[in-house]
């Protein structure tokens, strides 16, 4: 098998725990003959990792922030200028707009491919975050983020992706947003979030319930508790099933937020409406430790808020709810559509408190039919959401525009 090597520049700390990082090409696109040496940040000092099957390179974790900014564009700006076309067969930069500039630039004079990986449409976030009132933030600093945004709008949109060979999104709804600034279709692949199966499905992956709650039916959440994801409506749900009389159900919120101030809303918001009891926040855990409480629970909601920039998302609690063969519901959202619909593995309905309520007590009502329907998602994804499915596709991606073949 031809031997295919990529150098990637991510904007992650390395060793980075991204599955869409680490799974895809540390562990499924080697198995294809496709190899990445990885540029990023340090993480709490480390810089290598003896399982990653390539070279990874971080900058310094020395000084202050901007000083390990300069840092680790220096460190970018290295690599990318001693980049040898024999050594690599492209040159991949990942959700940085203003150093894909300068890559573009160097992969041109160099002849080398230039591709560009899109995870989050982060430019339109900080604009968005900018302009929203409900950011705690100070003038200078609102007014710093807008600008920023919108330079990094410019870039991304006028200068990066008009001169990329190929640009790899995280959707199909993403890829639509995409073309619409201009990129072809024929330019762009979909690369949806996945799950690691040999990970989720571990021999050794026990459910558990909290001790406090070994009688009562749970609901969970798997996540971020950012105030982005908008889980008050979670609240709002309970608070509905509660006064439809199910006192004795309870939610666990499997996460954390960016900030305390996210899950203080939280706790405030649920103390305001009197079900401080019947909510508890774990704190980010391990994989393993968070997946054993997941199973533990009856069912699982994946709440999606609607508005562009979640609609281009692609979710990845949802498709971990049905590789552990969970009773779950989700949104509306465009990725949880095509998930549910094709895999009829949960139920779908739109983001307010009355219809998830009703879902829950659907399933609730119900729970042995609800988890033989569950069993059902392993399958699907196994078919077609496994990071084994998803990397073989992506490997014969990257030797068609290569034109390295196997």
């Amino acid at each position: 098998m031809a031997e295919l090597r990529l150098l990637q520049l991510v904007p992650e700390p390395l060793p980075t725990h991204r599955p869409d990082v680490r799974v895809l090409f540390g562990d499924v696109l080697p198995q294809h003959g496709i190899f990445c040496d990885l540029v990023g940040r340090p993480a709490h000092g480390e810089t290598q990792t003896s399982d990653w099957p390539g070279r990874l390179r971080c900058s310094s974790a020395e000084g202050g922030r901007l000083r390990r900014e300069w840092a680790f564009f220096r460190t970018c700006l290295s690599e990318l200028l001693s980049a040898d076309k024999q050594r690599y067969a492209a040159i991949q930069v990942r959700d940085m707009a203003l150093l894909g500039i300068l890559a573009r630039i160097i992969c041109a004079l160099k002849g080398i491919p230039f591709f560009y990986w899109m995870s989050f449409l982060f430019a339109e976030s900080r604009i968005a975050r900018a302009a929203s009132p409900d950011e705690p933030l100070g003038r200078l600093r609102r007014m710093a983020l807008a600008l920023y945004g919108r330079l990094e709008y410019f870039a991304l949109y006028r200068l990066v992706l008009p001169g990329c060979r190929h640009l790899f999104v995280q959707s199909k709804a993403m890829a639509s947003h995409v073309a619409v600034h201009g990129v072809p279709d024929e330019k762009m692949t979909a690369v949806p979030m996945g799950v690691d199966l040999d990970r989720i499905l571990s021999p050794g992956l026990i459910a558990r319930r909290l001790p406090q709650w070994n009688d009562q039916p749970v609901i969970a959440y798997l996540g971020s508790l950012d105030a982005l994801r908008r889980l008050d409506v979670l609240i709002d749900m309970l608070c509905e099933l509660h006064r439809r009389g199910r006192t004795n159900i309870r939610l666990l919120l499997i996460g954390d937020g960016s900030s305390a101030a996210d899950t203080d809303m939280l706790r405030d918001h649920a103390g305001r409406l009197g079900l401080s009891h019947a909510i508890h926040i774990t704190g980010w855990l391990p994989g393993a430790d968070a997946w054993a409480l997941l199973k533990g629970a009856d069912l699982a909601i994946s709440p999606i808020p609607r508005g562009p920039l979640l609609d281009v998302s692609s979710p990845t609690k949802l498709l971990e709810y049905l590789a552990l063969g969970i009773p779950c519901i989700g949104n509306d959202s465009p990725d949880q559509v095509e998930v549910l619909t094709t895999s009829g593995a949960g139920l779908l309905c739109r983001l307010t408190a009355l219809e998830l309520a009703d879902r829950a007590c659907e399933l609730l009502d119900d729970l042995p039919a609800a988890r033989r329907q569950a069993a059902t998602g392993l399958d699907y994804i196994r078919q077609h959401r496994s990071y084994a499915v998803l990397g073989a596709q992506l490997a014969t991606v990257y030797r068609r525009l290569t034109g390295i073949s196997a």
